[in-house]
């Protein structure tokens, strides 16, 4: 278990070293400055589902710490991931990533990394 600093730092660096680099003009800036936003929010966003019965059964996120069982996830999504990237639609912004298990495999080091 990691705290959720660890995790927006993650995707913070995540979205600022992987994925803006490839992107210009409004895409660019849209992404990165959405992405932070989001990533911002993310302890918000999770604290509604917390006491949601399928969260609490998987224990992936302790509401009273703000610890989050990052390996758990990593590990569990790892082995789903083919040697090909997956499209993933963004719809607001019309746009479409690839994400393989090299750029998972990025964003938990990232994570592991911590804040700083």
């Amino acid at each position: 278990m990691i705290p959720m600093e660890n995790v927006q730092a993650g995707l913070v660096k995540f979205i600022d070293r992987e994925i803006a680099p490839s992107l210009s003009g409004w895409d660019r800036v849209l992404v990165a400055g959405a992405g932070g936003l989001l990533t911002s929010k993310i302890p918000n966003i999770i604290a509604q589902y917390a006491d949601h019965p399928m969260v609490k059964a998987l224990g992936v996120y302790d509401k009273e710490t703000g610890m989050v069982d990052i390996d758990a996830l990593y590990n569990a999504a790892k082995p789903y991931m083919g040697a090909e990237p997956m499209p993933i639609k963004i719809p607001v912004l019309k746009m479409t990533m690839k994400v393989g298990k090299k750029e998972l495999d990025t964003l938990y080091a990232y994570i592991q990394e911590g804040v700083g």
